[in-house]
Parts: C-alpha cells; structure tokens; sequence
C-alpha cells in the first residue's frame, strides 16, 4: 500500500473554502505535507554543520527545492510513497526526484495556461524536471498537449477544478437582487478593460453599481469611477453575501485556466458575462454565462445591458449555472476522479 501525500499550500487570497487544496478534505487516507520553506529553513537546513549549510543554500536556490527535501527521508528509506504536488508551478522543480526516486509515484497539477510554459519551449531540448512524473493533471484541455510534450509521455489528463457547492450556494431568502455587478479576484483580470467598462455604463445608466473585490494593490484602477466599490480582505462569509446579492459576475479575462470566482458565482447561481478565452468553455456554457469573444468595452456593455434587466433570462442563467457546478465540479465528483488515478498508480 502506498502512502499518499498531498503537497499543499494555502494562498493568502483563498479562504477557507477556496482554492485547490480543498480537494483534500474529500480525499480520504491522506497525509498533508504544509509548504513552508521558512519552516524547513529554522528546523532543517539550519542545523546541519556550517560547510554544509553553506553548501546546501548555494546550491539550493529556488525555494521550492527546499520542500522538496522534506521528502528526502521517505525516499531513502524506500517506502512506497505517492507524492501529489497539488500546485506544482509553484512547488515542483524535480531536483531531488532526478537524483533518486526510490518507489514513489509523482503527481503534478499544473494550473497555468499555455503560454506560462511556451516561454523558452524547444522540443530539442530535455526538461528534466517533467521527466520523472508520473500523472499530469491539468485544470484546463488546452494544457494536454504541451505537457506530452514536457514529459514525453502519454500520461496527461484533464480533471477539472471543484467547488464546495454546500458552502457557495444560493440564498433563497434574497428576493429581490440589486442591480449590482460583481467582479471577484486578480490573476490574469483586465482590469484596465473592466474600469472601461464602468466609465462608459455610469455615463448611460446611474442605478448599476459595480463591485469589485480584489487586492488591495488594484484600486488605483478604480479611483475615478464614480459607481464602482472597491473592496478587499473579506472574510469567507462577507464574499459569499457579495456573490449571492449581486445580479451578474463580470469577468473580464487576459486569459485563464480554472478560475475559482466563475465557479463559485455558479455555485451560488450567479449569471456571469465573461470573456471566451483559455479555458473558460471548460467550466461554463452559453446556458450560464455570456461568453464575450472579443475583449472591447462596447461588447460587454451590450451584454450587460441585454440580461441585467431580464428577470426571466436571469432566472433561467441562475438554475442552470447551480445545476452544472452540483453534476460536474462538485468537490466529491472531482475526489472520485482522482482516487481513480491513484488506485492506478499505486
């Protein structure tokens, strides 16, 4: 029987029922191994002898090639280990891996759209560090091919992101929604594009706020517009209201593979209007959201303007939108299809 370990890491902006990690909670017999590299610093690396700290720090430069000997142990002592990098752009280099690999199996899911790997790709050339993986998993089907190629191997699968559909649900007690316009997250928005947008609405109609929930470092973009509320640090409840309150999500999108905003709103039964680009037609429909092909302000104020007022288009967008996060990214739907690749593994 192989251990199996998750490699996880809780970013500052997900709460505490956000972000990939939750896949653990619907995993059973699993161990959670925190990336920490301050932690392994002040208990490891610190006291080892001083030539070989020294050493040790020189060659070590990237921090996620300190978690990775925290792995070191199980390794040598050859127990059957499968390791899971659940975010493995930020975790996963292959340095210890490509040393010695013992029995362990070695899954990475990679969250990243294309072009975060296209950059410096040559076909020629060996990416070690992909090499010794076992199972890719990527939360988008654009990814699949440029991961064979990584690997050179056959062994990549699309699984997509869940969604805790018990906590992100609607509330039925809001009868009547204001006319709000929700924007939630950071990585890979057009904010440029979404600030825009809110000038040109605020010259046409007066009564549509818009709310964006965002870091702190992106409210510069909304300084001069006059209808948009800036927030930031919410807590899990707080964010919740906000997504059951508001009569659209409007996401406009650089690009994007699993977005957590999009399948929360649809959880809570959120019509979105979203641009068409990565991997957005994964996880949504025309039947949720108004997917946007082409990222001008004049499309999405169109859109906008179409539906905002529809009370039985939004009705209509709302059921479907909570429907499709319960049948396919529900958080125990997602669980089943790893522990399939696990058993396979191990």
């Amino acid at each position: 029987m192989y251990n199996r370990s998750l490699i996880i890491k809780s970013f500052e902006h997900h709460g505490a029922h956000s972000g990939y990690d939750q896949i653990g909670k619907y995993l059973p017999d699993v161990n959670f191994i925190e990336y920490s590299v301050a932690e392994w610093i002040k208990t490891g690396i610190s006291t080892w002898p001083s030539l070989l700290r020294k050493v040790a720090k020189k060659v070590l430069q990237k921090k996620e090639k300190y978690m990775e000997l925290k792995l070191l142990f199980p390794v040598l002592l050859r127990k059957k280990n499968l390791f899971h990098f659940l975010y493995a752009e930020n975790h996963y280099s292959g340095l210890l891996f490509n040393v010695i690999k013992g029995n362990s199996k070695i899954i990475c899911t990679y969250h990243q759209p294309p072009s975060f790997f296209e950059i410096g790709i040559s076909p020629q050339k060996e990416h070690r560090s992909y090499l010794n993986i076992d199972l890719v998993i990527v939360l988008s089907k654009s990814l699949i091919p440029i991961m064979k190629l990584l690997t050179k191997k056959d062994n990549v699968v699309f699984i997509p992101h869940g969604v805790d559909t018990n906590y992100f649900s609607p509330n039925m007690k809001v009868l009547e929604k204001e006319t709000e316009v929700l924007t939630v997250g950071n990585w890979l928005r057009d904010f440029e594009l979404l600030r825009k947008i809110s000038l040109e609405i605020f010259n046409l109609r007066k009564d549509i706020l818009f709310r964006v929930v965002s870091l702190k470092k992106n409210m510069n973009y909304f300084m001069d517009c006059p209808n948009v509320v800036f927030e930031y640090d919410l807590s899990d409840d707080e964010l919740l209201e906000r997504y059951r309150r508001a009569k659209l999500l409007l996401l406009p999108l650089k690009d994007t593979v699993a977005n957590n905003a999009l399948l929360e709103g649809m959880s809570c039964g959120l019509p979105s209007i979203i641009s068409n680009v990565g991997a957005v037609s994964d996880y949504s429909n025309s039947e949720c959201s108004m997917l946007v092909n082409e990222n001008s302000p004049d499309k999405f104020i169109r859109g906008i303007f179409s539906i905002i007022d529809r009370s039985d288009v939004l009705q209509e967008m709302e059921n479907k939108s909570r429907e499709r996060c319960i049948n396919e990214f529900d958080w125990s739907k997602i669980a089943e299809k790893h522990l399939y690749y696990y058993n396979l593994l191990s």
